[in-house]
């Protein structure tokens, strides 16, 4: 840290203050004395302060913030000029413009106003400009260098601030105290200290006592902002080294793995060669297993075991006879016969309809086994029981044959197992959908052109058909019906030429938006469109293509090759990727149809683009955005 003493500070005239007169009661605690009708300040106190804003400063240096240095009356200028360029650090020695700290969203826009102007100048485009615009430009670039020229490197509010003569400089303060920014202010005897972080009570209209305040606190700070850019350059090493050893060894592991899996692929090879080489000895043939006796299934015509043994069942002889016999008389049929399970008694009506009712479908009876000789049957048990008990009195007449006619079916209650061959009733278009995430612009394009319909429509249509423009085409016909075919294939001849002037009269905007239709031209809905668009340009100053079609090739590789370089210091297996991000970037910042609107709350933060297609979808035209103009005052 350099040391400043007291000898520096009385030889650079530190020590003198203002007239008497022109005092402030405040830095009485920093006053030692008076001379001839002037304040003299105490140098010890100064050496002092002067130390521990030294401290603060390298402090903030080193953990990497940056530090404003500001001074704009003439005795200061050089000296904060060459102590901040020195340090490295962001300064102001020209003119403060309001609203540097606390509107620094609408300063940057004019910091990347003097980029474009420097790299147009240093490639030499500004010489190919007519001599007014060339001129106009010029002028710009002398301005913009004079009051941002030493901040044009500053991308965020500072993290500290050094001021000069806090009464010429009261804006900055302002700000400065607003955003709550630690300042390090030179202070004089007529000027306030209140607010102050770190107060250097000295001379302020001395160039040598300027000069040797700011390089005091200026090479404080180079010192800590290069031991922090060493040690980010030592991490930035180290990690390096330390992907570069992951890498090593994961190549290795996969390198050992890969050898593994050959090796074992390799015995697995031999193996199979020398098993395929060996005699094929004969497989011994496997006995087959004794199959178990089928037990006897019971039919309909086979009559139940009972729980007891009983003597077979004596057949009548209507069932002995031949199938070509006569029919007995009716004496004989009277006849009784004797049976062991009698037939219920019926009356003629009840044989009719038992005669004419259908056999219903042969279900699978369960197999009964017979009981074990070991356990005799429970005759309490139900299944054991005769189904129905025998009389003697009741004789049965002998079953009729069946009729000859065929016998009809009773419909099945259960459900068919069958699948249903009934046609789906879903749509073509619904039937193949399938989801296509690489749908391409130059597709929509074609088959909006073919259509007319709109470009979201167009994206959907070819999302449901898998990229197929046939189908896509047939599918917007059963959506929108009369509307496709009738603008294909026309141009956007009509539309309205809208303008937006700003309400300081700084800044106007003129919009050409374009339709198929005169009426639609006339149309309110269209007309706030475009004004809506104008107003969106007028608060947008970086817009300049419309689209990215617009965007010639030389200045899209021009900005690439940028930030190639401003990529440079970063790895360089992401250099690409941080390169075509912030190429990305910048074409969202200059393309029209790719910003949100600037009044973003009454839009739903919709971009313009999204707009337009809503606009085009409801009125069924091909709304264009041609061209716009934007003039501002000074630019």
């Amino acid at each position: 840290m350099a040391q400043i003493g007291i000898k520096e500070l009385l030889e650079a005239g530190v020590h003198f203050g203002h007239q008497t007169r022109r005092w402030n009661p405040k830095m009485r605690r920093f006053i030692h004395g008076e001379s001839g009708g002037i304040y003299v300040i105490d140098l010890l106190k100064t050496e002092r302060l002067l130390r521990e804003a030294q401290e603060f400063a390298s402090a903030v240096a080193h953990r990497g913030g940056s530090v404003l240095f500001v001074g704009t009356k003439k005795q200061a200028r050089d000296a904060v000029k060459d102590s901040a360029e020195s340090a490295g650090m962001p300064y102001v020695n020209h003119r403060w413009l309001g609203g540097l700290l606390t509107n620094f969203q609408t300063i940057n826009q004019r910091i990347k106003r003097l980029h474009d102007l420097e790299r147009y100048e240093a490639e030499g485009q500004l010489a190919l400009l007519p001599t007014r615009e060339r001129m106009g430009a010029l002028a710009d670039l002398t301005k913009l260098r004079a009051n941002l020229g030493g901040v044009k490197h500053m991308t965020r509010p500072p993290d500290a601030m050094v001021v000069i003569d806090l009464k010429v400089e009261e804006i900055a303060v302002r700000e400065a105290q607003r955003l709550r920014i630690p300042i390090i202010g030179l202070v004089d005897t007529n000027c306030d200290p209140d607010g102050i972080e770190f107060v250097i009570p000295g001379n302020d209209d001395a160039i040598r006592s300027c000069a040797l305040i700011t390089r005091a606190i200026g090479e404080v700070v180079g010192e800590g902002s290069s031991v922090f850019r060493a040690r980010e350059e030592q991490q930035r090493k180290d990690a390096e080294e330390q992907a570069r050893a992951a890498a090593a060894e994961r190549a290795r592991r996969e390198a050992e793995e890969q050898s593994a899996r050959e090796a074992a692929a390799t015995a697995e090879r031999e193996a199979a060669e020398a098993a395929r080489a060996r005699p094929r000895r004969p497989r011994p043939r496997r006995p087959r297993p004794r199959r178990r006796p089928r037990t006897p299934t019971r039919s309909r015509c086979t009559p139940r075991v009972a729980a007891t043994a009983r003597p077979p069942r004596p057949r009548s002889p209507r069932q002995c006879r031949p199938a070509g016999a006569q029919r007995q008389t009716r004496a004989w049929r009277r006849a009784p016969t004797p049976r062991s399970r009698p037939r219920r008694r019926t009356t003629s009506r009840a044989r009719h309809r038992i005669r004419r009712r259908p056999p219903r479908t042969r279900r699978p009876i369960r197999r009964r086994l017979p009981p074990s000789p070991a356990r005799p049957p429970n005759p309490r048990l139900r299944r054991n029981r005769p189904r129905h008990r025998p009389s003697r009195a009741v004789a049965r007449r002998p079953p009729r044959l069946p009729s000859p006619s065929p016998p009809r079916r009773r419909p099945s209650r259960r459900p068919s197992r069958r699948p249903s061959r009934r046609p789906s009733t879903r749509s073509s278009a619904t039937a193949r959908y399938r989801p296509v995430s690489d749908i391409s612009a130059k597709d929509v394009k074609a088959l909006r052109d073919q259509t007319g319909a709109g470009m979201m429509d167009c994206k959907r249509a070819l999302q449901e058909t898998g990229g197929d423009i046939d189908a896509a085409v047939e599918l917007l016909r059963v959506q929108l019906g009369n509307k496709i075919g009738k603008l294909a294939g026309r141009d956007a001849t009509e539309g309205t030429v809208q303008s937006y002037i700003h309400a300081n009269g700084k800044v106007g905007v003129l919009v050409e938006v374009d339709c198929n239709t005169d009426f639609v031209a006339r149309n309110d809905e269209f007309v706030a469109f475009a004004r809506d668009v104008a107003m969106h340009v007028a608060g947008s100053p970086t817009t300049r293509y419309v689209s990215e079609e617009e965007i010639p090739a030389e200045a899209r590789d021009a900005e690439l090759r940028v930030f190639e370089g401003q990529a440079a210091d970063k790895p360089e297996n992401v250099r690409a990727k941080v390169a075509e991000g912030k190429l990305r970037k910048w074409m969202e910042e200059t393309v029209l149809l790719k910003q949100p609107h600037v009044n973003g709350d009454r839009f739903d933060g919709k971009t313009i683009e999204e707009l337009r297609a809503d606009l085009s979808a409801k009125t069924g035209e091909n709304v264009v955005i041609r061209r716009f103009t934007r003039f501002a005052v000074g630019e």
